[in-house]
């Protein structure tokens, strides 16, 4: 059911204010009240509107999302409401003004997100905002630092989801849960459902023909092109479809792009117009990605209701089809090849850089982050399927076998048959350990077999490998000599993935186990691995003996498996729909 209205659900909030003499609904349309004034300011100067339009639509996307069957059964009213104030305050740091020369001040928009949280958190604010007591605070102040990334001081981009953020000399982080009033609040879900909703507000409702008119020309061509992106889009329309499906559909402004793209040079406008569209819908598609990764992730999805998202563009041939979207991803494929290039030739185009200013040097990371969106993005990264993790039984018995159905399983082969992208994790790597005095490098599994050498050449030591219990099948033999891992003090482990830990805390205890054996005593383990799915891990694993460090590069991916009989239990059939929804892994 397509809601309408922001009446039609807030109803709900208004039917469960009587509870523990919490006043929700009436909280919610007192602060609606107090805060039209800073709507207002935040909306100030050659910004698209941050102020009471872009909130309305903004809510509205908000109860969309969710769905009206979700907000009766799935959602508390407690995080409905905190949802809402989010809403009310994402934006209220636009409000702060800096600087740049006498009399001339300009928004601080960059870092708006942690101004709105400083705002929320400010007790002279708070009195513009109500609430039924002041554990409420901080929520609302976390979903707004979370509905956007931003750059810290030294230019390190801070992912609010999953990163540590420190703010007025005190790390702040949003968590998975936490409780207020005795029921659970799932934060990052929300703030991620907040995200989403905030990048969807595209429209020229939001960005006015007239009003651009009246600054072109006295800001720069990159602030008329956001203003031109709104322009481009008629709307964003929410069409749930069932309990486990949601899809969100780009509808294209097919007469705004015909007449901006009309007249001298209309090949290359349009371009720049589709260019500008098809980009859109890849930020929309990053923000569904960390819901359904939030959704489905292993440690909170057992209260949470699963729920995948996708999105489409609503095509009109005769002016947007996607033939054209497979053009711009063409192009950009061809770019990121020439990025690559740059980056692979960077002694080269550092010496042109200093000379001519000609070429950037494109750092091993961002490349890596290019490919592993281009992955993502075909969902040739991402995998559903069956896979059988035998732990040494071949009897045939499920449950020892431990036959587990997963969504989301990150397929690795395809990063570390890439000479690119393993090129750019073992730099990756070698900056990370370089100065760790490392003495041997061992790979545990496969893909560590493929990492451990790589590596061990660029920081000059040797290298070994550790075969764990349900790769033991394996055709690679193991190895007979452990000679190196015997005379080894510092010790980097590496892995492709780290979930549990498991095949880890296995592979430090062979380590431990061949060292008891050595001539020299292990001083330090360090571990290095592409993507841990499991935020929790790292610091379980470095409480194990002798680990010094462990270090991943990604943290943003989560995968979710199911035992073979949670599976197919007779009972799980809409589950089951809905995992079926996502592609299989080949066979």
């Amino acid at each position: 059911m397509k809601l309408t209205n922001k009446e039609e659900y807030r109803k709900i909030l208004e039917q469960s204010s009587i509870y523990k003499d919490k006043s929700w609904y009436a909280d919610l349309v007192d602060t609606e009240k107090k805060l039209p004034v800073f709507w207002e300011r935040s909306s100030q100067g050659s910004y698209t509107n941050h102020g009471k339009t872009h909130i309305d639509s903004v809510e509205r996307f908000v109860g969309d999302l969710i769905g009206k069957e979700r907000l009766d059964n799935y959602i508390s009213p407690q995080e409905f409401f905190i949802l809402l104030l989010g809403v009310f305050c994402h934006d209220l740091g636009m409000t702060r003004f800096s600087m740049i020369e006498k009399d001339t001040y300009r928004i601080e928009r960059s870092k708006h997100n942690v101004y709105s949280y400083q705002f929320v958190m400010d007790r002279e604010n708070q009195k513009n905002i109500c609430v039924p007591d002041e554990s409420y605070y901080k929520p609302i102040a976390l979903l707004c630092l979370g509905h956007r990334d931003y750059e810290d001081d030294n230019g390190n981009v801070i992912h609010t989801l999953s990163d540590k953020c420190s703010i007025g000399g005190k790390d702040v982080m949003i968590k998975d849960v936490i409780r207020i009033d005795d029921a659970n609040i799932h934060l990052r879900y929300l703030a991620a459902i907040l995200r989403l909703a905030d990048e969807l507000d595209l429209s020229p409702k939001r960005a006015p023909e007239s009003l651009k008119m009246l600054f072109k020309g006295f800001v720069p061509d990159s602030t008329i092109k956001i203003w031109d992106g709104n322009q481009i889009i008629d709307y964003c329309e929410i069409e749930p479809k069932g309990r486990a499906e949601t899809i969100i559909h780009i509808i294209p402004n097919y007469d705004k792009i015909s007449d901006l793209s009309s007249g001298v040079n209309s090949t290359e406008k349009k371009e720049d117009l589709l260019k500008m569209l098809f980009l859109a819908k890849e930020k929309i598609e990053k923000e569904i990605e960390k819901i359904n990764d939030i959704t489905f992730n292993k440690k909170t999805a057992n209260d949470l209701i699963e729920v995948q998202f996708s999105l489409d563009i609503k095509y009109d041939y005769d002016v947007v089809s996607p033939g054209d979207y497979d053009e711009y991803k063409r192009a950009k494929e061809k770019q990121l090849k020439e990025q690559n290039h740059i980056g692979i030739n960077r002694g080269i185009d550092s010496i042109d850089s200093q000379n001519n200013g000609l070429q950037e040097i494109i750092s091993p990371r961002t490349i890596l982050s290019g490919k592993i969106e281009e992955f993502r993005r075909d969902r040739n990264l991402l995998e559903t399927g069956r896979f059988v993790y035998s732990f040494g039984s071949k009897d045939g018995n499920e449950e020892k076998e431990k036959n587990e159905y997963t969504q989301f399983f990150i397929n690795t082969q395809l990063l570390l048959t890439n000479r690119e992208t393993l090129d750019c994790i073992t730099d990756i790597f070698e900056e990370q350990f370089k100065d760790k005095s490392i003495d041997c490098v061992i790979g545990i599994g496969k893909a560590g077999i493929i990492l451990a050498p790589n590596l061990s050449l660029k920081l000059g030591c040797n290298s070994s490998y550790v075969i764990c219990g349900w790769e033991g099948t394996s055709s690679i033999p193991q190895e007979e000599s452990t000679s190196v891992i015997r005379d080894a003090n510092n010790i980097l482990v590496l892995l492709d993935v780290i979930s549990t830990g498991t095949a880890t805390r296995q592979g430090i205890e062979k380590i431990i186990e061949i060292k008891e054996r050595g001539r020299t005593p292990l001083e330090n383990i360090y571990i290095g691995t592409i993507f841990c799915t499991n935020r929790e891990i790292k610091e379980i694993l470095e409480k194990e003996d002798k680990v010094k460090e462990m270090y991943f590069i990604r943290d943003d991916f989560q995968f979710k498996t199911y035992k073979y009989k949670e599976y197919m239990d007779e009972k799980n059939e809409e589950f089951r729909k809905g995992f079926e929804l996502l592609p299989l892994r080949k066979k």
